[in-house]
């Protein structure tokens, strides 16, 4: 308001400074200048940070409320922390209804304690929590929030201490407070039902400190419990360096700048500011005391990663006592207990400390970090690279962690479900794990928590009651629909390796069985180890089997049909069960057991599955292993001696041989790797420990024959992906060796686990993924990919082109490049394979032109723009930019899937399979004007379009090969149709295909009233059986997709009379790969006298060489979408064998030897591009020789039916007619016009379209998803027309007709009748609104 009445006065700007100045001078003492100097924009947020808005607005009120209070101060109406604190206690919360929040002091320090008020199992742990504020600010208040989460969350007893604040009261008042507070707690813990035993001292930024020294302190009291764990996050440790490396880094970022640490550490001892410089300097140490704790506190002691963001060691300077002696304080044991001494070090509890990366505090963590582990102190550190990035990270070290160590096998069904449920697995143990290192939870505790948390609504169909049979918590679902007779029962025994699982995590299941089976189910809560130890399980099951067997009557049960059911360990307990009650005369007789992928022995874990599935998800060898030890005694200490075989002496195990064999398992199943294994024997220590392992009620399969052949009707269920697969194996074969009837059901594609995770709901998940995907991939669009400035629609181009790139992005990097022997990392592997015009591209943002004014050195978009063009320069990466100069969200995201590995253990989840599979799944609607039928050309799938209109005749037939680059693309499973425009009688028939987006148009057949078979492609899409092919790159390789075309082709003109079309009149077309493909098949087919002949092909702009990657266009365009030059030689390379390690050799055209090039620079040359199409930056490129290697890898690519533009003349002079298509702004442009050059030297009749404001795949874009492409639909309707003028050339299908050329030299062949000139009339050059556009058009024959 000061401001505001005089600022718009008319005193110049330098007298209003002046004015400004004075009044902040009469107000403020130096002290607040300091804040001043700190407001918002004097500050520093680095990239990487998170949420910098929220921090924006967050620092903004805080300096704004430390200002106000100095105002507030200088006008005599309250303190600066009183306004400060006041706004930092903040709106208090609402009452909490599931804790009891009581209030008492002790010797004057208010506590809070916060107590769970559901009652305690056993008792709480207690965790006493300091807050943070310098010690001059905050209050148990302001943390109520935080306090409360952590109670609620940890189950735990939490007492926040208001300590006392400085400077009203003065230094060292808080420790004494907190430590007060302490003693007081740590001796009325009955009161409160804690564990002395698990008692942790936690506060974060100066709390911390006060924890740390309360610890060091407590550590000489005897008559206080032991404390368990301390918890500092983002502690401040010291006084002795304020140039340590996060300090200079981190100076200005919010919210605590480092001059503010000093500021603070001054009100909080009640200092003068004056000496601030100095001590910021470090002129307070003495040159002794430096080099007395530099073991302790050195910038040599963080480790260089931290020390990379700009940091500069500190230059030597002055001692100043009068310094020293006025803060002194700050170098006490009290202020700075990252000095104290290694005795009392060594003898800490266990702790867990929190940094984070953009905080001066932060090597004050690391340094005390190094101190703890120095002295054997067990310590969990957790360092946040972005302020609230705790789950980020977790997730990313869980999915490192699951590609890292898991295997998915190819033939595994629903993989990448598979691999987000191991992911959600692996992260809940590693949450477990941190929160058992710090004393506030077990990890099995946690686990179990999370699994048990969804809770399913109420069941219309279903009564269902929790009850206990025998001490055993039972859970009863029966049918709600009335019964004539009784009902089956099922005892079911949940799975979850004796360790996890509950009545909670197979409810969806058990629901499942009593409503499609209409039985009455009683799932059973066994007591889970390692708390309860064997037989507890075991006896808790048969318990509760018995009680429901006796007491059928009250649940409607005949007594005569209950059956024992389970799941992995599940299975091991209702196996147990049925044998104990086999024998039994005084219970009725169990009608079956059901067994899903049981564990029923522990004596060798290297049969040929556990081999064979060792990595596989849900259930690893070593955790199979680690489970039943867990069950046995609660001791995993011998997992490595029963992993390998040596925990059993070699007598047992051989009288066992003749049930525990691979010889007893078919051949069928070691065929995946199996190796036989060398028996060990073992020591008696070791045996003692795990003898148990020979009861059979603990290890079912070791049964004597006299208990199994009494046992019912059984069902047994394996997984061929599953450890547990020949447990399974090996019990069928002794109940049918004993007679006992046995129903076997093996899942081929099936994992553990398959059965409970059969309706899990991973939609979000993998929606999330795909929103950040696409977030990542938008960002780095507009960053690294060049769209020429007269490409057509450039702002739909980018939309189009984020979601082609998004949709790879998610689940891969690169396929096998072998770009490692090149000396390329892993990042910059990807990222140049993304971006392949800028090998090493920078990281900010391209400017987008076109919008307003022109930028300096950004294109200016200019109407019918014609001149050159090259793509901008690359930028320098920022600071703060990631190596690589990826975007900062594709940060997040490329790691996890660039790296080689990952494609390699995932294979059906690589890029390419994941592409297939999404693209795949795109439905259109129905097409009333076209009949849609699924046929079979030998044994290729094909799909076939008629039209429903009647025909006078015969009608014309298409054979259409898709693109993809040999790799991908499907057709869809339904159409939809657009209303017809006076010109033409239906619009368009889209196909969502594979390869970037490509669109299969229906048009070709409607207005051309034609049949149009299309081969089916695509990969098969995971768990679509009925999903046809030709079969693609790079499973199937050269000369496959060419000879499934060809078969295709043949076994369709040799049966047109079937689909009644006229045998003269068939077709051949293609768009991309699928063009190269029509080519091939259209110079085989050129010879043939025993098949009709072709009547034309089509061919839209076709890959036909893979000699010179050098070619204009390909130099003009390596970096326009949607194919990339570098992308085109990769494809090529997948086609021919698969295999990329050539590819930069194949992109420098050291491939081929001179010799060969130089046998056809007749045909592949720039010096046959006409000149107009080189302007555009083009520099000729020096021819290079290859080494044999290399050529013999590659060499297939001088065979016609591979690259058709090297056929010889002979062949082309017999090609039918044919129309081109080529876009100025495509790699592949060349290819079209050298082919066209071809063509037209041996006589072939040709009508070429060249679009020159399209890109690669225009015309499949056309309408893609809404976004509307003119240049596609003109090259559309220039097909359609030259479809529709063929018929009239039925008799003369090879001779050259009457044409007219054009001003650019191009023969233009007859036009379309004159009706349907006069529909388009615009399209005079003078007159039309796409002059210019094309350079040639269909006119009447005269």
């Amino acid at each position: 308001m000061i401001r505001g009445s005089w600022y718009k006065s008319d005193l110049p700007p330098s007298a209003r400074g002046i004015l400004w100045n004075s009044i902040l001078s009469s107000l403020w003492c130096g002290d607040s200048i300091l804040i001043w100097k700190q407001r918002p924009g004097k500050d520093k947020l680095p990239p990487g940070i998170d949420q910098p808005l929220k921090l924006r607005f967050f620092h903004s009120m805080l300096i704004a409320t430390m200002i106000s209070g100095k105002i507030l101060e200088k006008l005599g109406i309250c303190s600066d922390l009183s306004l400060l604190r006041i706004v930092l206690d903040g709106i208090p919360p609402w009452r909490d209804s599931k804790l009891l929040i009581k209030d008492l002091k002790v010797d004057e320090v208010p506590l809070r304690i916060y107590q769970p008020k559901w009652p305690p199992t056993g008792k709480r742990r207690g965790i006493l929590y300091f807050h943070g504020g310098a010690g001059t600010f905050g209050s148990i208040r302001a943390f109520e929030r935080i306090c409360r989460y952590i109670a609620k969350k940890c189950n735990s007893v939490v007492v926040s201490v208001g300590y006392r604040l400085a400077p009203e009261h003065p230094y060292p008042g808080q420790y004494f407070d907190c430590l007060n507070a302490t003693l007081y707690f740590m001796r009325n813990l009955e009161e409160y039902h804690v564990d002395p035993a698990l008692i942790i001292i936690s506060g974060d930024s100066c709390g911390a400190n006060f924890a740390t020294v309360i610890c060091q302190i407590l550590l000489n009291k005897r008559d206080v419990p032991k404390v368990r764990a301390q918890v500092l996050l983002y502690p401040g440790l010291q006084g002795l360096d304020f140039h340590l490396p996060s300090y200079q880094q981190n100076a200005s970022v919010p919210i605590l700048f480092r001059k503010l640490v000093i500021y603070f550490c001054f009100r909080y001892l009640n200092k003068e500011q004056s000496i601030l410089e100095d001590v910021l300097q470090n002129c307070h140490v003495p040159e002794s005391m430096k080099q007395k704790y530099k073991k302790w506190i050195s910038a040599d002691i963080i480790a260089d990663e931290f020390k990379i963001r700009g940091y500069v060691p500190q230059k030597s300077t002055s001692y100043k006592p009068e310094v020293h002696e006025a803060i002194k304080e700050l170098l006490a044991i009290t202020f700075s207990p990252l000095l104290a001494e290694d005795s009392i070090i060594c003898q800490l509890p266990e702790s867990y400390i929190v940094t984070c990366e953009f905080d001066v505090l932060r090597d004050d963590g690391l340094l005390y970090k190094k101190r703890l582990e120095d002295n054997g102190v067990q310590v969990t550190w957790y360092h946040s690279e972005i302020f609230v990035a705790g789950f980020i990270l977790l997730v990313m070290g869980a999915i490192n962690f699951d590609f890292s160590n898991s295997e998915i096998p190819p033939g595994v069904n629903q993989p990448v479900k598979l691999r987000i449920i191991h992911i959600i697995l692996i992260s809940r143990a590693v949450v477990g794990k941190i929160l058992e290192n710090i004393g506030i939870c077990s990890q099995v505790s946690f686990v179990r928590y999370m699994q048990g948390r969804k809770t399913l609504g109420v069941d219309p169909k279903l009564f269902i009651k929790d009850l206990w049979f025998e001490k055993v918590p039972v859970r009863i679902y029966q049918p709600k629909v009335p019964s004539a007779s009784q009902r089956r029962g099922v005892m079911f025994f949940h799975g979850g390796g004796w360790v996890f699982g509950s009545l909670e995590t197979h409810e969806k299941l058990c629901r499942s069985i009593a409503r499609g089976s209409e039985s009455v189910v009683v799932s059973v809560g066994y007591r889970l180890a390692p708390e309860h130890k064997y037989p507890a399980a075991y006896e808790d099951c048969l318990n509760a089997t018995i009680h429901f067997m006796k007491n059928t009557e009250h649940y409607g049960v005949d007594p005569a049909n209950i059956i024992v059911c389970g799941d992995s360990a599940g299975g091991n307990l209702a196996a147990a069960v049925s044998q104990t009650l086999a024998g039994r005369s005084d219970l009725p007789r169990l009608r079956a057991q059901i067994l899903i992928y049981p564990a029923l022995q522990a004596l060798d874990f290297n049969l040929p599955s556990y081999q064979q599935n060792c990595g596989v998800p849900l259930l690893f060898r070593e955790r199979a292993a680690f489970y039943m030890l867990q069950y046995l005694n609660g001791d995993a200490s011998n997992l490595e001696e029963v992993l390998e075989g040596s925990h059993i002496p070699i007598d047992i195990k051989l009288n066992y041989r003749k049930w525990v064999s691979p010889d007893n398992i078919p051949e069928k199943f070691k065929v995946r790797g199996y190796k036989p294994h060398v028996l060990l024997d073992c020591t008696t220590e070791v045996y003692e420990t795990v003898k148990r392992f020979c009861e059979p009620n603990l290890c079912p399969l070791l049964a004597e024959d006299a208990i199994v052949h009494q046992l019912p009707e059984s069902f047994i269920l394996t997984c061929e992906y599953d450890v547990l697969r020949d447990d399974g194996l090996l019990y069928k074969k002794r109940l049918e060796d004993n007679g006992v009837r046995v129903t076997w059901y093996h899942l081929e594609d099936g994992f553990h686990g398959i059965i409970n995770s059969f309706n899990m709901v991973l939609l979000v998940i993998f929606t999330a993924s795909f929103i950040l995907a696409i977030m990542g991939t938008i960002q780095s669009e507009y960053s690294n990919f060049s769209i020429p400035p007269g490409v057509n629609h450039p702002g739909k181009f980018q939309i189009v082109r984020a979601s082609v790139i998004s949709t790879s992005a998610m689940l891969s990097g690169e396929d096998q490049t072998g770009a490692a022997a090149k000396g390329e990392g892993r990042g910059e592997r990807l990222w140049s394979r993304l971006n392949p015009a800028n090998t090493k591209p920078g990281c900010p943002a391209r400017p987008r032109s076109g919008r307003g004014k022109a930028g300096a050195g950004s294109p200016s978009r200019q109407p019918a723009w014609r001149g050159v063009w090259q793509p901008p320069p690359r930028r320098p990466a920022a600071a703060g930019c990631p190596r690589g100069g990826r975007p900062p969200l594709s940060r997040a995201l490329l790691p996890l899937f660039e790296q080689r590995e990952i494609l390699e253990k995932t294979r059906v989840c690589s890029r390419i399979g994941f592409t297939r599979y999404v693209r795949s799944g795109t439905k259109l609607g129905p097409a009333p004007q076209l009949s849609l039928g699924d046929a079979r050309f030998g044994r290729l799938p094909v799909r076939v379009y008629r039209p429903r209109a009647p025909s006078a005749g015969l009608r014309t037939g298409a054979i259409f090969f898709h693109g993809g680059g040999w790799l991908c693309c499907s057709i869809g499973r339904a159409g939809r149709v657009v209303p017809p425009r006076p010109s033409a009688a239906v619009r368009c028939r889209r196909y969502l295909l594979e390869a970037g987006g490509v669109i299969l148009p229906r048009k070709l057949s409607a207005l051309g009233e034609a049949l149009l078979p299309v081969l089916r492609g695509g990969g098969r899409a995971e768990g679509k059986r009925d999903e046809g092919r030709y079969r693609l790159a790079p499973e199937h390789k050269y000369p496959a997709a060419y000879e499934d075309c060809l078969n295709a082709t043949i076994h369709f003109m040799k049966n047109t009379e079937h689909y009644g079309v006229d045998p003269a009149n068939v077709i051949v077309c293609g768009d991309s790969a699928g063009s190269n493909l029509a080519a091939a098949v259209s110079q085989t087919l050129a010879g043939r006298s025993d098949l009709p002949r072709l009547r034309a092909q089509i061919l839209i702009y076709p890959g036909l060489q893979a000699l010179d990657f050098n070619l204009p266009s390909y130099q003009q365009n390596c970096g326009v979408p949607l194919l990339f030059r570098e992308r085109a030689a990769f494809y090529m390379l997948q086609y021919l064998n698969g295999n990329a390690s050539n590819l930069e050799e194949v992109l420098e055209g050291s491939h081929i030897p001179i010799d060969i090039k130089l046998n056809y620079r007749k045909w592949v040359s720039p010096d046959n591009i006409p000149e107009k199409f080189k302007i555009r930056g083009y520099k000729p490129h020096v021819l290079l020789d290859c080494t044999t290697e290399v050529y013999e890898t590659v060499k297939r690519f001088c065979e016609p039916n591979l690259c058709p533009l090297l056929a010889e003349d002979a062949l082309i002079q017999q090609l039918p007619e044919s129309f081109i298509l080529t876009c100025e702004y495509d790699v592949l442009r060349d290819d079209g016009l050298l082919y066209r050059k071809r063509w037209e030297d041996n006589g072939v009749r040709v009508t070429r379209y060249h679009l020159e404001d399209a890109f690669h795949g225009i015309t499949s874009l056309f309408d893609y998803s809404g976004l509307l492409f003119p240049a596609g639909e003109r090259g559309l309707d220039r097909i359609a027309v030259f479809r529709q003028r063929i018929p009239k050339f039925k008799d003369k299908r090879h001779t050259p007709g009457p044409s007219k050329m054009n001003p650019s030299g191009t023969q233009v062949p007859c036009s379309p009748p004159a009706r349907l000139k006069r529909q388009r009339q615009p399209e005079s050059p003078s007159l039309s609104p796409s002059a210019g556009r094309g350079d040639e058009r269909l006119t009447e024959r005269p």
